[in-house]
C-alpha cells in the first residue's frame, strides 16, 4: 500500500514511502525536524523547488519550533521576557547564542555540564537553562499551534499510518522533542490525556514516548509535604536539590501550576547536551520498561527528523542489535542520488528509486523532517 507521503528537507530529493505493512509493529521516531518542518502552510523550500528566491523569501517566523542550534536565539526580540525571567541564565547565554571553536550548542551545555561537577553556581545556570526551555517551547507550541490553526503535518500521517494498519496492531510512537505539537495532534484521534508515568495507555493503538521529556511534564522535587518553592528559589539550590521519580501532568514554568502537588515541581526536560546516553532519558521508568517490551515486536522504524549523526541514534543502533531490525535510509544532501542499507552490523548500498516513484513535495499533505530513515 501506498501512503502518499514523501519526506525531505531542502536541498534533498523527495524519498515515497510505499507498501508499509504492519505484520507485526511499525516504531516512529521522531527528531526535531518533525516539529521544525511540520505545517504545509509554513514550507521549507520554494514550491518550484530548491531555495526560496530572495524576492519571495518570506519574514522570519519567530514561533516555527527550533532547531537545536537556534534554542537560544532571539533575532526578532520575541523571547526576552523569558530570559528575563532567569537571571542565571545571562551567565551562559552569549556562549550559547554564538557557540565558538566550531562548536555546537549540545557541545557548549556538554562542557558546561562537565564544568558543574565541581561548581555549584554552573548547576544554577544549567538549572535556568531547563527552565528556559520549558517555558519557551511550552509559548512555541502554543503559537505555532494557533498559527498554523492546529493543522500541521502529524495529523496526516497519524491518519495514513492508522489506515495502513489493517491489524490493529500497536504502533510505538519514539519522540525525542519536548514540545506538545505531537500530542495536539493524537487528541484528534482519541488519544486521553493522562498523567505522565501511564501516558502509554492513552490510546488502544497509539503508544507514545517521550524519552527526553516534556514541557507538559515536571518532576516532583524531594522536600517535605507542604514546601512551597517557585522557580527562582529552585534554580538558587540546584547545587543542593534532589528530584524524585515521580512525574505529574504540570507546566513548572505557570505560576498559577507551582503549588498544586503538595512539593516543588521542576521541569521534566533533558539537557541537550551532544553525547545523550540512558542515563539522560528523562521520563518516568514505566515508559522505558514498556517500550522494552514492544521493542521485541517492532519490525519497521520510520524516523521523521533525526539527524543520522545524533548520538541519540546509539538508541537505534543497540535496538537493531538486538533485535534483528533492518534500517534503510534516505539520501541526504552528501549523498542525494543513492541509499544506504544498513542491516545491525554491515551497510550496502542501493540505487534510489527512479524519478517516477517520486510525489513532489509541494503536491502532497505531509512534509516531515530535513532527514528521513526508513527501515522494512
Amino acid at each position: 500500500m501506498d501512503l502518499g507521503c514523501t519526506f525531505g528537507g531542502a536541498g534533498e530529493t523527495p524519498v515515497a514511502i510505499q507498501s508499509v505493512i504492519l505484520p507485526r509493529m511499525l516504531m516512529v521516531i521522531f527528531g526535531a525536524g518533525a516539529s521544525y518542518d511540520s505545517a504545509q502552510a509554513y514550507p521549507l523550500i520554494y514550491p518550484g523547488g530548491g531555495a526560496y528566491p530572495s524576492a519571495l523569501k518570506p519574514t522570519r517566523e519567530p514561533w516555527r519550533p527550533p532547531l537545536a542550534k537556534e534554542l537560544f536565539l532571539d533575532h526578532d526580540h520575541y523571547f526576552g521576557h523569558i530570559v528575563e525571567n532567569y537571571g542565571k541564565l545571562t551567565h551562559i547565554l552569549p556562549y550559547l547564542r554564538q557557540p565558538t571553536g566550531g562548536k555546537t550548542v549540545e557541545e557548549v551545555l556538554e562542557t558546561l555540564l562537565a564544568e558543574s561537577k565541581g561548581n555549584p553556581e554552573t548547576k544554577k545556570e544549567l538549572a535556568s537553562v531547563r527552565f528556559y526551555l520549558c517555558q519557551l517551547l511550552h509559548q512555541i507550541t502554543e503559537k505555532w499551534h494557533s498559527q498554523t490553526n492546529g493543522a500541521t503535518n502529524y495529523a496526516p500521517l497519524i491518519r495514513e499510518i492508522l489506515l495502513s494498519n489493517k491489524s490493529n496492531e500497536p504502533v510505538c510512537l519514539v519522540t525525542f522533542n519536548y514540545d506538545l505539537l505531537l500530542e495536539h495532534a493524537l487528541y484528534t484521534f482519541g488519544f486521553k490525556v493522562s498523567q505522565p508515568n501511564v501516558q502509554y495507555d492513552s490510546h488502544s493503538i497509539l503508544k507514545l514516548f517521550k524519552l527526553h521529556g516534556s514541557v507538559g511534564w515536571a518532576r516532583i522535587v524531594d522536600a517535605p509535604s507542604g514546601t512551597r518553592m517557585e522557580p527562582q528559589a529552585l534554580i538558587e539550590t540546584a547545587d543542593t536539590l534532589k528530584l524524585t521519580d515521580d512525574f505529574v501532568l504540570a507546566n513548572p514554568t505557570d505560576f498559577m501550576q507551582f503549588h498544586q502537588h503538595g512539593r516543588p515541581i521542576f521541569p521534566a526536560i533533558a539537557m541537550p547536551v551532544q553525547t545523550k546516553t540512558e542515563e539522560f532519558f528523562e521520563c518516568p521508568s514505566s515508559h522505558r520498561k514498556k517500550l522494552c517490551e514492544l521493542l521485541k515486536l517492532v519490525n519497521k522504524v520510520l524516523i521523521i527528523g533525526w539527524q543520522k549523526k545524533h548520538t541519540s541514534r546509539k538508541f537505534l543502533d543497540r535496538t537493531c542489535r538486538l533485535y534483528n531490525i533492518s534500517v534503510l535510509l534516505g539520501p541526504t544532501a552528501r549523498t542525494p542520488t543513492r541509499r544506504s542499507y544498513i542491516s545491525c552490523e554491515k551497510s550496502v548500498r542501493v540505487p534510489t528509486p527512479q524519478p517516477r516513484a517520486t510525489r513532489h513535495l509541494d503536491a502532497l499533505p505531509i512534509s516531515l523532517s530535513t532527514r528521513t530513515v526508513r527501515i522494512f
